[in-house]
């Protein structure tokens, strides 16, 4: 980027919609590494606030795959969390649904890594207290308008009660799921929360 923010052309050049799928597949051949650094990662999160949609999913997914490779990385940027946000109530469904699906995989990952029983009480506390805020979040997207959103957070919650059978708020999300199921007609949904 430039000094004030804006994209160079080249820049722009390289995530015009048509190049965009480029991206997505050397991401999937070379794993995060590619922007694992903190620079890259404030870059991305510029991008979440791009006006064309196809970046701003890019962007998203771009994250995502980081997230797998190294959750802490992200969890560190107050400026990537926000921007993050803002997507999970994007115009666009399916800017929506990456943005769930980052939370989502955040959720899973927090408090499974090894590395985090050797973390500091005061250092595991933010990171139990971010976590909530993400499952708050994504239990808000029960709600969303897009069918698809509502099905993605559906399965991170099954996936979430599965994998940890025990966790502390595990009442609130079968509470959740139990209250999309009754009041929804949509049997596509049902069929998905059982």
């Amino acid at each position: 980027t430039q000094s004030g923010g804006t994209l160079t052309a080249k820049a722009r050049l390289a995530l015009a919609p048509a190049n965009t799928k480029k991206l997505c597949r050397a991401l999937a051949v070379e794993g995060g590494a590619v922007f694992s650094t903190d620079r890259s990662i404030k870059m991305l999160a510029q991008l979440l606030n791009s006006k064309t949609t196809s970046v701003r999913k890019v962007a998203i997914k771009a994250l995502s795959v980081i997230a797998e490779q190294e959750p802490a990385l992200i969890a560190r940027h107050r400026l990537v969390q926000r921007a993050v946000v803002n997507r999970l109530q994007d115009s666009q469904i399916s800017v929506r649904e990456a943005a769930v699906e980052l939370v989502g995989k955040s959720i899973l990952s927090a408090g499974s890594s090894d590395a985090q029983g050797a973390q500091s009480p005061k250092k595991k506390s933010r990171v139990d207290d971010g976590a909530k805020v993400a499952l708050a979040r994504i239990l808000d997207r029960l709600k969303d308008k897009g069918v698809s959103v509502r099905k993605r957070v559906i399965r991170i919650l099954r996936d979430l009660l599965l994998s940890k059978p025990y966790h502390p708020q595990r009442v609130k999300i079968c509470a959740a799921l139990v209250k999309r199921f009754t009041y929804t007609e949509e049997e596509s949904i049902q069929k998905t929360i059982l």
